[in-house]
């Protein structure tokens, strides 16, 4: 094996240990898996009221084009 392709044990340089995981009071996953989630939205309304910031984060990512084309065909119908 070359020395280019040996895989670092030990900790990485510029990384405080340890690591702080934030954890959804709903689901008890770690908030990033929430969205995998069955019951995301509860997860959402969790995060919005116990963790401000991270929601916002949350928000951001959320943002999904198909789910938006399907709300904009339902309200076309609609009307």
């Amino acid at each position: 094996m070359s020395e280019d392709n040996k895989l670092v044990q030990g900790p990485r340089e510029g990384t405080s240990y340890p690591k702080q995981v934030v954890y959804c009071g709903n689901c008890t996953l770690p908030i990033e898996y929430c969205e995998y989630y069955p019951e995301y939205e509860k997860c959402k309304q969790w995060l919005e009221r116990n963790l401000p910031s991270e929601f916002e984060k949350v928000k951001i990512g959320d943002d999904n084009p198909i789910e938006e084309e399907k709300k904009d065909k339902n309200v076309e119908e609609k009307e």
